[in-house]
């Protein structure tokens, strides 16, 4: 898990690299120079790990013919085991949150067509049968019947 601030890049980054963009910029400027990185000009990327502990530093150089110029690093740490339960937990709701909005919205548009063209639903429903006789290997798809 990564994640820095605007509290974390102004007190750290920003002083300690010496850096005169804004917050707002930092991530387009990531972005940007992994970019240019990808298309194999002067910049290039540079990564180093220390195994023991547990820690890595991602460099975005400049190589020009005399020197090279080092214009952003960005420090990773091992994540806790606590932050890495909070991150999937909070990806897992908010997939469970998801599905709910979606089923509802199904089941809204289900009832619509079922009221408003029966002919189709009935296409509808034979697709749905289809389907989980051919793909989905006994697993069933939840849609409503509305009388």
């Amino acid at each position: 898990m990564f994640s820095i601030d605007e509290a974390v890049y102004n007190e750290h980054i920003k002083f300690d690299q010496e850096l005169n963009m804004e917050y707002s910029r930092y991530l387009p400027t990531v972005t940007e120079l992994f970019e240019a990185s990808l298309k194999g000009g002067d910049t290039k990327v540079v990564l180093l790990l220390d195994n023991q502990k547990e820690e890595a530093e991602l460099m975005f150089k400049q190589e020009n013919e005399f020197k090279d110029i080092y214009l952003l690093a960005v420090d990773f740490k091992e994540s806790t085991v606590d932050q890495i339960k909070d991150s999937i937990s909070y990806r897992i709701n908010s997939a469970h949150q998801l599905n709910k909005l979606v089923q509802e919205r199904t089941k809204d548009i289900s009832k619509i067509i079922q009221t408003k063209n029966e002919v189709l639903w009935a296409e509808i429903k034979k697709g749905i049968d289809l389907a989980q006789v051919n793909s989905l290997q006994g697993q069933k798809i939840d849609i409503p019947e509305f009388n």
